[in-house]
């Protein structure tokens, strides 16, 4: 486990093999929370290297569009949906999806994307058919979502749905034997 992120920090080093070993043994979900840079998606790629995942920024995407690229959408389902499109869940089926930025998804796709983990299916855009599907999610934040939660940003129940398994990634201030090591990274 100590592979999938290199760390000179034992405190740290034992969080990651506890995290990992949990996950690994668990059908739960994976929440790796951080500072912007802390190494959430480094880590998390690392951790996927060798299997079948989808990773999607949620941050890249409007509202709209996002609903689309991640349940796919039927043809005719809205104006410029001139053929029918499998979406990202439907290609993350048998592996893993990987959703970077998960606070800054709104309310209605959170429902929905909840609604996919509790029952294991969904409707494509504009489909009165359920597509079934089964994924591993892993999903990652820089956001503090229990007060999203609080001021009603964030629903609780996704909230706890997608917090079964939680990494917090430390800053590089909080475990500066690190830093040295990370910039021999970059050369």
């Amino acid at each position: 486990p100590n592979d999938y992120y290199q760390t000179l920090n034992s405190e740290f080093k034992k969080k990651i093999t506890e995290t990992i070993t949990n996950f690994i043994g668990s059908t739960d979900s994976l929440l790796v929370t951080g500072e912007t840079g802390s190494g959430k998606g480094y880590f998390v790629k690392a951790l996927l290297k060798d299997t079948k995942y989808i990773h999607v920024n949620l941050s890249e995407f409007s509202r709209s569009t996002l609903e689309s690229e991640l349940f796919g959408h039927k043809k005719g389902a809205f104006t410029g949906a001139i053929e029918d499109k499998k979406g990202l869940l439907r290609k993350a089926d048998r592996g893993t999806l990987f959703l970077d930025e998960i606070g800054t998804l709104d309310l209605e796709l959170q429902k929905k994307l909840l609604r996919v983990l509790e029952e294991g299916e969904f409707y494509p855009v504009g489909s009165d058919e359920p597509v079934k599907i089964n994924f591993r999610l892993i999903c990652a934040t820089c956001d503090d979502l229990s007060a999203m939660v609080s001021s009603g940003k964030f629903r609780e129940d996704f909230l706890y749905r997608i917090n079964g398994v939680h990494l917090r990634m430390p800053p590089l201030c909080e475990r500066p034997e690190d830093i040295l090591h990370q910039i021999t990274l970059f050369n």
